[in-house]
């Protein structure tokens, strides 16, 4: 599951609670500022199955294949 936008990551903490152990959460926000309260939120829930990323999306999509 891919959240753009994801700030301060509680929608990729809640999705990743649905998805379960065997699956991944990640989050994409365009402010590095975001980027420590989203990994502050995931340590606070115990999360180990979410993943962080800060980087314009555009430029992430440009990169995505097809």
């Amino acid at each position: 599951m891919l959240d753009l936008g994801s700030g301060g990551g509680i929608d990729v903490l809640l999705s990743a609670r649905r998805i379960g152990p065997t699956g991944k959460a990640y989050g994409l926000d365009m402010t590095g500022e975001m980027l420590s309260p989203a990994l502050a939120n995931a340590e606070k829930a115990g999360a180990t199955n979410v993943g962080f990323l800060s980087e314009r999306m555009l430029a992430c999509l440009a990169r995505s294949p097809g």
